[in-house]
């Protein structure tokens, strides 16, 4: 079993992202698991699961940044703070959301020097 945030995720129940990225220190322990700054998941067939029971886990885990790179309508979907107001496991969402397209870029929470561009996530599938 696997503590991320405030949401227990069981190992078979783990949602595996695309791309994550983890702080881990120098020094950490191996085998410690620590809640991603980043998470992304590449979307075409998976977007209901994406956007549905994954966004809902991964906000309740605290995941501060997750976007889903959604090939079906060719845009990056941002998803912010994770919240809950009613405390029920099936109403975790995030409170901001918003569509970059082409031409747009994004900056990571964590990372605020990085920048993510459409363009650039888009070109290698097209």
């Amino acid at each position: 079993m696997t503590v991320l945030g405030t949401y227990v995720i069981e190992p078979y129940d783990a949602p595996e992202p695309d791309f994550a990225i983890y702080p881990v220190p120098v020094g950490t322990p191996n085998g410690t698991r620590m809640t991603p700054t980043l998470v992304v998941e590449v979307s075409k067939k998976s977007y209901p699961r994406d956007s549905g029971i994954k966004l809902r886990r991964y906000a309740a885990a605290g995941v501060k940044d997750y976007l889903i790179l959604n090939l079906n309508e060719s845009r990056l979907e941002v998803y912010r703070h994770p919240m809950n107001e009613t405390g029920l496991k099936s109403d975790w969402r995030y409170d901001s959301v918003t569509h970059y397209y082409r031409g747009q870029g994004v900056t990571l929470l964590a990372y605020p020097d990085v920048s993510i561009h459409v363009d650039e996530l888009l070109e290698p599938l097209a």
